[in-house]
């Protein structure tokens, strides 16, 4: 069984003091603690790995504290407790993010059932990771794959993946690219590339059965830079509508067929995208000079060790770096203890007109600030990776 680490917010001493009994007799259960409300618990979900949070009844509105934890901290699995769990109940549970209910006045048995499907669940999540890993070491003449992950949306992926994307097909002899766009609620790159895609993702992985290169090409759309996108959706859908098997079904496929795949991840962990991650030649991780998002990447970087991801593998990319920002790049370095692989000079004045009118910046301005540094940043991925068109 995997550790789990346990947290408690708005639990009662009666059920405080039953959870705390059945957590000290599971090996694999630490709890943490409880807090009445989730402002007095933030400093702990800000500080630490977390798997689950047990939100009680005793909070104003158990719903909306559970949705906000899983806006803000969205690797920690919440449950929520219920005076009665009803149809209605499980709705809201649903609605709210939560991944599970449990009665006011449970049972020893009902906790230790949903506490132990957790640590297997987060137990299989690791070992799939690793045995992904595995192969892809197997299949290192296959296209290479950088994925690209934010703690929060609003930092800078879809810019980054397009203009890279577009740089890499451009002035790497040629290279073939796609850009693989798996954020099935806020995909944003058909705007940014001012394509209109006829079939996407989602219709592709109703073919999972059939699927193979020449049936992926139907479901790809061209950019006039030559680079192709396979769109995740044309409308909001959520990534219920893909499974991990249809995507990592979809990414081997591509590798054969691209020497580049550019992924633009969700702003969230989800067992669905976990292919993106786990086939990853480097994981692009971005954030921007703001305590919050700094907090937020620093709590990723523990999940990511908590699976045993390969350090070397994540390259740290600092955006929307300009001389006002209060904190300093060297200041990062000691939060995250990471070294920041490359910064971006935030440069609004071209980046937001680019991304709304669907141009890629460096196609159209490649001697700008942003430009440049995008430039430099894929010659040092090639360079590391060891991929086509380095002279």
């Amino acid at each position: 069984m995997r550790d789990i680490y346990l947290l408690l917010i708005g639990t009662d001493s009666k059920e405080t003091s039953l959870i705390a009994s059945v957590a000290s007799n599971l090996e694999y259960v630490s709890l943490l603690g409880g807090y009445t409300n989730l402002p007095d618990a933030r400093q702990l979900l800000d500080n630490r790995t977390v798997d689950v949070v047990l939100v009680g009844t005793e909070v104003e509105d158990t719903y909306r504290v559970a949705a906000e934890i899983g806006k803000d901290y969205q690797n920690a699995i919440t449950l929520v407790m219920e005076e009665d769990v009803t149809e209605e109940s499980l709705y809201r549970v649903i609605a709210s993010g939560a991944k599970g209910v449990l009665p006011k006045n449970f049972e020893p048995e009902e906790l230790i059932e949903k506490l132990s499907r957790i640590s297997q669940s987060l137990e299989e999540k690791a070992t799939r990771l690793k045995a992904s890993r595995g192969n892809r070491e197997l299949n290192d003449s296959k296209g290479k794959i950088f994925s690209i992950f934010s703690a929060k949306g609003g930092v800078g992926r879809t810019f980054l993946g397009v203009n890279l994307a577009v740089e890499l097909s451009q002035e790497f002899d040629d290279s073939k690219v796609i850009l693989l766009d798996l954020d099935l609620e806020f995909s944003a790159i058909p705007l940014a590339t001012d394509i209109f895609p006829k079939l996407t993702l989602v219709d592709l992985a109703e073919d999972i059965r059939t699927m193979d290169a020449d049936l992926i090409q139907r479901y790809i759309t061209r950019h006039d830079s030559g680079v192709d996108v396979l769109a995740a959706s044309q409308n909001y859908i959520g990534d219920q509508y893909i499974t991990a098997e249809q995507t990592n079904k979809v990414i081997g496929i591509l590798q054969t067929m691209y020497d580049y795949v550019i992924i633009e991840m969700p702003s969230r962990f989800t067992e669905n995208t976990a292919p993106a991650l786990s086939n990853a030649d480097f994981l692009l991780l971005m954030t921007v000079p703001e305590m919050a998002l700094i907090k937020h990447t620093k709590e990723v970087l523990r999940v990511l060790e908590d699976l045993e991801y390969p350090e070397q593998n994540i390259k740290l990319i600092l955006n929307q770096v300009n001389r006002k920002n209060t904190i300093r790049v060297n200041d990062i370095k000691k939060t995250l203890q990471k070294p920041v692989y490359i910064t971006i000079p935030e440069d609004l004045k071209h980046v937001r007109p680019s991304l709304n009118q669907g141009y890629p910046l460096i196609m159209h301005l490649p001697k700008s600030s942003a430009s440049k540094r995008i430039k430099s940043l894929a010659r040092k991925l090639v360079m590391d990776v060891g991929g086509k068109g380095l002279h």
